[in-house]
């Protein structure tokens, strides 16, 4: 696992077990070319962390998505708000929307070389972890 050649990123909630806390700092210490990410929506691994996740909405717009405007997506989890993003621009360009089409070009290519795409997704995830939550 050590030799993986494509992307890497390890995720860790938090706050977690110091166990979990040690193992994902070795494993990226020993992987250097991976990426740690700690998602501060995940809470404890405790039994109640979906009733704690469900308190836990953040919002992020249209334009912090790289689309023109300031719609705005409201979700729990980064992939929640990536996902309303991409349902909005399709449904903006559906609708005559020029301003949105260059986003949703981009956002197609996203999905077609996800490879290469991982570096936005891995930004919109850090971007949402950073965000206060509403």
């Amino acid at each position: 696992m050590l030799q993986v050649e494509v992307p890497t990123t390890i995720l860790r909630g938090e706050p977690t077990m110091p166990l979990l806390v040690s193992a994902t700092e070795r494993l990226a210490a020993a992987m250097p070319q991976a990426e740690l990410v700690v998602v501060p929506e995940s809470r404890d691994h405790s039994r109640y962390s979906e009733k704690k996740a469900v308190e836990l909405m953040k919002t992020m717009t249209c334009k912090q998505l790289g689309g023109p405007c300031d719609h705005q997506h409201r979700g729990q989890t980064a992939d929640e708000v990536i996902k309303a993003q991409d349902r909005h621009l399709n449904e903006m360009v559906a609708g005559g929307d020029t301003m949105h089409a260059p986003a949703l070009k981009e956002m197609k290519g996203r999905w077609k070389h996800p490879i290469s795409g991982m570096g936005w997704y891995r930004a919109a995830k850090r971007n949402f972890a950073a965000l206060p939550e509403d």
